[in-house]
């Protein structure tokens, strides 16, 4: 290279240049390789974590014209889906609402978690608290392992007290 060649036209050569090297070894008919399965775990903010695995192979006997997709294997989570108490419930509160997630009788197959948090940090008893519901905490409370639950803390620390 040349001191008159400005960098990013040396890096557009270095693509072009990897470019071509990519398509010959594709043109060539590079066959009998075979690519080691490869995972991955999708992280949710919401659910359990899922382990995907996607597996390639072709071999020498198989044709590009009959070669077939990668194939994809999920494997779920066997466990019945957990959700907080605290994602369910909106401001101002419905006492009813509440008493049916509380019950645990989900329609979408869900077990409410009393204590769990959203994704703010936030368990429902500090909602409760700051919405001043005092009927509501009444119902949530008795569902609360002591003190674990009842003394839980937010992201920074606060905790229902300082929230009510």
């Amino acid at each position: 290279a040349s001191a008159s060649e400005h960098p990013s036209s040396l890096v557009v050569e270095a693509r072009r240049r990897h470019a071509a090297v990519a398509s010959e070894a594709v043109l060539r008919g590079v066959s009998g390789l075979r690519r080691a399965p490869q995972g991955t775990v999708v992280r949710t903010m919401f659910g359990a974590p899922q382990t995907t695995s996607t597996a390639f192979s072709s071999d020498a006997s198989s044709s590009s014209s009959s070669s077939q997709p990668p194939q994809k294997v999920t494997s779920p989570s066997k466990s019945k889906k957990v959700v907080a108490l605290s994602k369910l419930v909106e401001y101002p509160g419905d006492a009813e609402a509440i008493r049916r997630h509380l019950s645990n009788d989900d329609a979408n197959g869900r077990v409410v978690d009393p204590a769990g948090a959203d994704a703010f940090g936030l368990t429902a008893l500090m909602k409760f608290a700051s919405w001043n519901k005092p009927e509501l905490i009444a119902l949530l409370v008795p569902r609360l392992e002591a003190p674990r639950d009842l003394d839980a803390a937010d992201p920074e620390g606060r905790r229902a007290l300082h929230w009510a």
